[in-house]
């Protein structure tokens, strides 16, 4: 809290992250397929500084999705002519999470919590919050990819990234993330269960947690 405004967090359990199979050119392992033909890997030098040692060279390789984890020596074995990109929220270049942080840090209202909150990028998370004149609110803020209609694996398992069906759609608006303000019970709470209707548009996850805090809090 900041005298004015206090807030808590529990964690929404959504699902951020793809895996994408990338499927190398076999005439060059340097490009990979996508929708629109092939497409050259991104690459960028890390040294990582070893305590007692000497640094480790690393060359870290990325797709249109993400990293490419398999690359990694320890990394579980991709079969032959195909490698393993990830996709996560928090990964993106644009994002904006630490200016939230710091927006409400100097909230002084509900309202101008939800305003700082538009920027919480990830990872999304569920805030309570209740200013001194009375207010409370919550919001589950975040960037939570959209899936199109056609995706039939939604996450759970790597998908083709050659393939469109599988690319993410952008995110769903902040304006229609789960939220609630000065419900007419005068209370509100989180513990990590569906935190959606059942009706809601938007796919957020499918491994919500077990609801039995959540009701234990209620009663």
């Amino acid at each position: 809290h900041n005298g004015r405004l206090a807030w808590s967090l529990t964690t929404t359990h959504s699902d951020t992250q793809d895996l994408f199979l990338e499927k190398l050119d076999p005439a060059d392992p340097a490009r990979y397929a996508t929708p629109d033909g092939t497409a050259v890997f991104e690459t960028r030098p890390e040294t990582i500084h070893v305590r007692g040692g000497e640094d480790e060279q690393l060359i870290i390789r990325g797709s249109r999705h993400g990293p490419i984890l398999s690359d990694l020596p320890r990394f579980q074995r991709v079969d032959e002519g195909y490698v393993l990109a990830l996709s996560w929220t928090g990964l993106r270049p644009d994002d904006r999470t630490a200016t939230a942080i710091h927006r409400l840090n100097h909230a002084t209202t509900v309202d101008e919590a939800f305003a700082a909150l538009q920027d919480f990028h990830s990872p999304q998370q569920n805030f309570v919050l209740a200013d001194t004149t009375g207010n409370i609110g919550f919001v589950a803020a975040g960037r939570v990819p959209i899936r199109k209609p056609d995706n039939d694996l939604k996450g759970l398992a790597p998908a083709p990234g050659w393939l469109a069906k599988y690319d993410w759609a952008g995110f769903i608006p902040y304006e229609e993330l789960p939220r609630a303000h000065n419900p007419a019970d005068g209370t509100l709470m989180t513990a990590n269960h569906r935190i959606t209707p059942r009706n809601y548009p938007h796919y957020i996850t499918s491994e919500w947690q077990p609801p039995y805090r959540a009701n234990r809090i209620s009663e």
